[in-house]
């Protein structure tokens, strides 16, 4: 059995969908990616939750997690007195939107997290909030944690403004961070703007220079890069996306189902064709909730060949 840490943030959305229909509330954030290790994990595998939820949302919260299969809730849950992350998401585009943020956990801290990761054989990293680890922190877990880490660096290139808006930034001594990960995943603007190369590939290609094994770009309806510390380059189509899809969430899940994969000894390019098929299936969901059965759907033909 493998036991997978599982830390970001789970963040309470208010959803306007493209098109102007009728915007929705629902959980986001590291609710995908819990949802996705629930159906992707093989049998008798555990995802511990490493989540710190504001005071206002913390039943709510429980009572979302509790529906998940799969997962190990205890001393990885904590509640800080100040309000959860909410985020108001409003699409411009098929792909392109704008966040606003308000509230918002606070870091974790090495003293904090320590203790929790003992019964650890892996963890994942998903940095939904872009600060619950700060490079010390990060890089003092690395120092003691012995298993694989993965890491979604998705919102450490993006800062706040001062009404909440969510902007992009450049990230200060990258290859400190990405040294901290044996797999790493980023999207193609992510990886521009990591500071390695203009071009997202050749970032790729110099950031497992640095210590990961393995680097990812994911490029949404044109798949995905995997890049191995070797040399080695993969590129992995996705499939083709469903009609009006829901986005949100599908890196994520994309990520989430690749660590799995990638944990149970399928080789990298194989866990990318995993994570295009429960992306996929999640741009035809809204939302996380009931997410888990849609997901083990689309994974069944994958899970049923380990």
């Amino acid at each position: 059995m493998r036991r997978v840490g599982l830390l970001g943030t789970l963040v309470w959305d208010r959803y306007v969908p493209p098109g102007g229909r009728t915007p929705v509330e629902r959980w986001g954030g590291l609710a995908y990616s819990l949802a996705a290790f629930a159906a992707a994990c093989p049998p008798g595998w555990e995802g511990v939750p490493l989540i710190q939820i504001g005071y206002d949302l913390w039943d709510e919260a429980l009572s979302f997690l509790r529906r998940l299969p799969n997962l190990r809730l205890g001393p990885g849950l904590r509640r800080p007195l100040v309000p959860n992350n909410r985020v108001a998401l409003r699409y411009t585009g098929p792909a392109e939107r704008v966040e606003r943020l308000t509230g918002g956990v606070p870091p974790w801290s090495f003293d904090a997290l320590a203790p929790l990761l003992g019964p650890l054989d892996a963890l994942y990293v998903n940095f939904i909030a872009g600060w619950e680890l700060d490079l010390p922190t990060l890089e003092a877990v690395r120092g003691v944690f012995r298993g694989p880490v993965y890491g979604d660096l998705h919102s450490l290139l993006l800062g706040c403004a001062e009404d909440g808006t969510r902007v992009p930034r450049t990230m200060d001594q990258p290859e400190r961070w990405v040294a901290c990960f044996d797999v790493v995943q980023a999207n193609t603007h992510e990886w521009a703007r990591l500071g390695f190369a203009e071009d997202p590939l050749q970032a790729a290609r110099r950031a497992v220079t640095y210590g990961p094994r393995l680097a990812l770009v994911t490029r949404g309806a044109d798949g995905a890069w995997v890049v191995e510390r070797g040399g080695a380059t993969y590129e992995v189509p996705a499939p083709t996306p469903p009609p009006a899809p829901d986005p949100t969430g599908c890196g994520d899940v994309w990520g989430s189902t690749f660590f799995c994969a990638w944990l149970a000894g399928v080789p990298p390019r194989q866990a990318a064709a995993w994570a295009h098929a429960a992306a996929g299936a999640k741009l035809a969901h809204a939302g996380a909730d009931d997410l888990v059965p849609v997901l083990r759907r689309a994974l069944s033909p994958y899970l049923e060949a380990l």
